[in-house]
């Protein structure tokens, strides 16, 4: 690394994936994805997720969820935090293919974002991909 260059560190936390569970996309992926999307520094968390359970919206937690955090927090304040679900391991490699297609979508929503006006980036903004059929899609949630 170039000595000129800063180093960014989002926060970064793992929950093990129960037995017969896999995430279906790796920490280096993301952050390397991240990186050619221009979007990288403008991450304060991710997590890898447990399967299951529910969100704080009360929804079935989603296979990948991005949160913005508006400008008038007091936290990750102008920042996303991103979480990764964990998906039934025999499910994963094709999961983690059509991912790729479906992250593209994700980085547009949030470069869409950062482009907002003032106004727009004030507020929490969520979106989301969900399994449907066993096919990931992008859902924008606010």
């Amino acid at each position: 690394m170039n000595n000129s260059e800063t180093t960014h560190a989002y926060s970064f936390s793992k929950q093990t994936a129960p037995k017969g569970w896999s995430h279906p996309l790796k920490r280096s992926l993301l952050d390397a994805a991240l990186k050619d999307a221009g979007l990288y520094e403008s991450i304060a968390a991710v997590s890898f997720q447990r399967a299951g359970g529910r969100d704080f919206y009360g929804d079935d937690i989603p296979l990948v969820a991005v949160h913005w955090w508006g400008t008038a927090q007091a936290s990750y304040t102008g920042m996303f935090s991103l979480s990764v679900s964990a998906v039934a391991a025999p499910e994963r490699q094709s999961v983690a293919a059509a991912l790729e297609s479906v992250l593209l979508e994700v980085f547009g929503w949030m470069a869409r974002t950062l482009a907002s006006p003032p106004s727009w980036q004030d507020a929490n903004h969520y979106a989301c991909v969900v399994l449907a059929d066993g096919h990931p899609r992008f859902e924008e949630r606010s």
